[in-house]
């Protein structure tokens, strides 16, 4: 009987620990980090290839520009993009992963 029990409870332990499922619409960790160190790339080119060169341009207007063909390359969208990003923030040891992934990577 206490094997039966000890069973049943390693079952149970197991099926928690399998981990939360990601909802739909949500960017995979690689494919958001992926995402973001371009847009960061993407920040980095317009500040110092665009606004340093013509200070008339409206930065919004510009980036969003930017912003849209990162998101055509990666295949997303900036609701999902958005969508995934505040999923990442209500998760802070995911959004940490992400952050450390960002930080390691090499321009």
């Amino acid at each position: 009987m206490r094997n039966i029990f000890k069973l049943i409870l390693l079952v149970v332990i197991m099926a928690g620990c399998g981990g939360e499922k990601q909802p739909d619409g949500i960017l995979p960790k690689d494919k958001m980090t992926t995402v973001m160190w371009d847009m960061m790339l993407a920040d980095q080119y317009l500040t110092d290839n665009i606004f340093n060169k013509d200070t008339t341009l409206n930065r919004n207007e510009e980036s969003i520009k930017l912003y849209q063909q990162v998101f055509f390359i990666h295949k997303t969208s900036k609701e999902e993009f958005y969508k995934s990003l505040a999923y990442y923030r209500s998760r802070p040891d995911d959004l940490r992963v992400l952050f450390d992934s960002l930080e390691n990577r090499k321009p």
